[in-house]
C-alpha cells in the first residue's frame, strides 16, 4: 500500500527571527513619531478646552457685572484684595475649581517654570502677593494676576497641573484678559498673548503676521514661539497664539 507523505509548509525559526527583527526596527523608527504626534494632538485638545472654559467664564460674568469693557479693578487697596474679589465673584461661580492658592504656592502651581531654552521663567513666582493660582476639575492649573490700572490681567495655564515639563510652549500657555480703555479697537475678553501689538503712532492694535508671532520680530515684543528668537527670556510666550493662528494645530516648524 502506497503511503502519501504530506509536506507541511511552515516558517523556519530563522525566518521568524528575521521577521520579528524587521518589525522591531520599523517600530523603533516609527513609534517616537507616533508618540510625538499623539502628544501634540492631546496638547491642542487640552489647550482648546482651557481656552474655551476661561472664555465662557468671563462671558458668563457679564450677566452679573455688565459688559466686559466696563470692568475696572483699580479701586482696591492691595493686589491681594483685587485678585480675591475677582476670583470669588468672576471666576469661582463660573468654573469648576478644586483648589485655590492665594498667593500662588506649590499646592496649585509648580515652583519652577522654564522657557523653551531652559531658562527659569521667574515671572511665575509663587508666594508673591497678587500672584494667585487655582486648579480646575479639568486638570489644568491657572496662575493669574490683574493689572493695578484695572485694565486687564494675565492667565498662565499649565495643561497638566504641576507635572513636568512646566515649560512655556510645551505645557504652559499664556492668555491675556483685555478690557483696555484706550480709544482704539481690540478684542475684549480672553485673547492669546502675542496675537497683536499696540501701535501708539497709528493709535490702534495691529494683528501680527505668523512670522512676527513666532519670532517676536516686532517693536516691544516680550515673547515669541521659537528657541532662537531674540526676545530674552520670552521663548514660548506666544505659542498659544501660534497654535490658534494655525487653526488649532501644531505645525512642523513648532518648537516641540
Amino acid at each position: 500500500m502506497n503511503k502519501k507523505i504530506k509536506k507541511l509548509n511552515a516558517f523556519t525559526l530563522a525566518e521568524v527571527l528575521i521577521t520579528l527583527g524587521v518589525i522591531g526596527v520599523v517600530a523603533a523608527v516609527t513609534m517616537p513619531t507616533l508618540i510625538k504626534n499623539y502628544q501634540k494632538k492631546q496638547t491642542v485638545v487640552q489647550l482648546k478646552k482651557a481656552y474655551s472654559e476661561l472664555s465662557q467664564a468671563i462671558s458668563a460674568a457679564q450677566k452679573d457685572f455688565g459688559m466686559f469693557e466696563d470692568w475696572n479693578f483699580a479701586n482696591f487697596p492691595t493686589a491681594t484684595d483685587r485678585n480675591l474679589y475677582f476670583y470669588e465673584n468672576f471666576l469661582k461661580p463660573n468654573l469648576k475649581i478644586v483648589k485655590y492658592c492665594a498667593p500662588s504656592s506649590g499646592d496649585c502651581w509648580a515652583d519652577d517654570s522654564y522657557t523653551l531654552t531652559g531658562t527659569k521663567y521667574t515671572t511665575l513666582n509663587n508666594s508673591v502677593q497678587g500672584n494667585d493660582s487655582f486648579v480646575t476639575a479639568s486638570g489644568y492649573s491657572v496662575f493669574f494676576w490683574l493689572h493695578g490700572s484695572g485694565t486687564g490681567g494675565w492667565f498662565f495655564v499649565d495643561l497638566n497641573g504641576k507635572k513636568k515639563p512646566n515649560v512655556l510652549g510645551k505645557d504652559i500657555f499664556t492668555f491675556m484678559l483685555n478690557n483696555s480703555k484706550r480709544p482704539y479697537k481690540m478684542k475684549y475678553g480672553i485673547s492669546t498673548n502675542g496675537s497683536y501689538y499696540i501701535d501708539n503712532e497709528l493709535n490702534r492694535y495691529v494683528t501680527l503676521s505668523r512670522e512676527e508671532m513666532r519670532l517676536g520680530s516686532f517693536s516691544g515684543a516680550a515673547g515669541c514661539c521659537a528657541k532662537d528668537c531674540a526676545v530674552n527670556k520670552g521663548q514660548g510666550l506666544h505659542c498659544a497664539a501660534l497654535i490658534m493662528f494655525d487653526g488649532w494645530e501644531i505645525k512642523d516648524d513648532y518648537p516641540w
